[in-house]
Order: structure tokens, then sequence, then C-alpha cells
């Protein structure tokens, strides 16, 4: 399996979700031969639900795309969030199936 990764760090909030929406737009074009994109979220220090929208969207742009989105090194309090949201599984390698 060939693995793109996406380092993100600083905060996942609504003041960056343009600038991080660009960065993941990149890597959906340039996945071509690649089976997953990782995002990277160990220095993502604050997480809002803007960074938890733009995540989905993500997700489901690269399920469009024929890939998927593996999220690595979250945080306790990002794995909170995902859970709560009940979304943790749509960044799961099953996704691609």
């Amino acid at each position: 399996m060939t693995m793109q990764t996406v380092t993100l760090n600083g905060s996942l909030t609504i003041e960056r979700v343009a600038e991080i929406k660009a960065l993941m737009q990149i890597a959906l074009t340039d996945h071509t031969g690649t089976e997953a994109i990782e995002v990277d979220l160990a220095t993502v220090g604050e997480f809002d639900a803007a960074g938890l929208q733009l995540l989905m969207a993500f997700a489901l742009a690269a399920k469009s795309a024929g890939t998927y989105v593996k999220l690595c090194n979250t945080s306790d309090a990002i794995d909170a969030v995902l859970t709560l949201y009940g979304v943790r599984n749509r960044f799961a390698e099953e996704e691609a199936a």
C-alpha cells in the first residue's frame, strides 16, 4: 500500500479552514497511484467543529476519488470529538472498500 501523508500543525479551526482546505485539495489532486491519504495531526493543538467538518468533507471527496483518508497521531481530545459525533469510522481503511 502506498500512503501519501499530509501533516497539519497548529490549529484546525475556523480561522484556518480556507488555508487547510487548499492543502487538502492539493493532496487529493496529487494522490495519483496512492491508495490512501494519511493526515498526521500530531502537532494540531486546537480543533473545533469547522475542523471536524473540513476533515469530513475531505474524507468524502477522497472516497469519491477512489481513495480514503486515515488519521494518525490524533490527540485524546480529537479522538473524543470523533467518537462523540460517531464519525471515527469515516477515517478507517474499511471506507475504501
